[in-house]
């Protein structure tokens, strides 16, 4: 789930984020030929300041140029289960990289968190996890 607290009132004008009907259904994020096409079928949001937009994170959605003066201000949160690690698929990185970064990047690269992995690096430890569901599950 993706949300925006809108800081300044959200017009097109002001770069409001955009968001492509629909897309959710594809599960994926868009191509870059994909996104040049699409995003002419986006629609922006238009809000008040003060106000929060909610989405699933897999609609594929930027914002708009921003044209009148100043700079956009918006709070952005993406949100996932605690069970589930980076919200992207990092196995594009080089064993070697890996190998000589440090223990807070590869974290960042979904690697040591403490719910386990499902990754080529790290495999999902189903006994570490089991203990915690059902604590949130109560």
């Amino acid at each position: 789930m993706t949300a925006c607290w809108i800081t300044d009132d959200f017009t097109e004008e002001n770069g409001a984020t955009c968001f492509v009907p629909g897309t959710h259904t594809l599960r994926r994020s868009p191509s870059p030929d994909e996104a040049a096409e699409r995003f002419a079928d986006a629609v922006p949001i238009e809000a008040p300041a003060g106000s929060i937009a909610i989405w699933d994170g897999m609609v594929w959605h930027g914002n708009t140029p921003r044209t009148a003066p100043g700079e956009r201000a918006v709070l952005h949160v993406s949100y996932r289960r605690l069970a589930y690690n980076s919200f992207h698929d990092f196995s594009y990185v080089s064993d070697e990289f890996r190998k000589a970064a440090s223990p807070e990047m590869r974290r960042l690269l979904g690697e040591n968190h403490g719910f386990g992995s499902n990754s080529m690096y790290e495999h999902f430890d189903a006994q570490r996890y089991a203990p915690v569901s059902a604590d949130v599950h109560r």
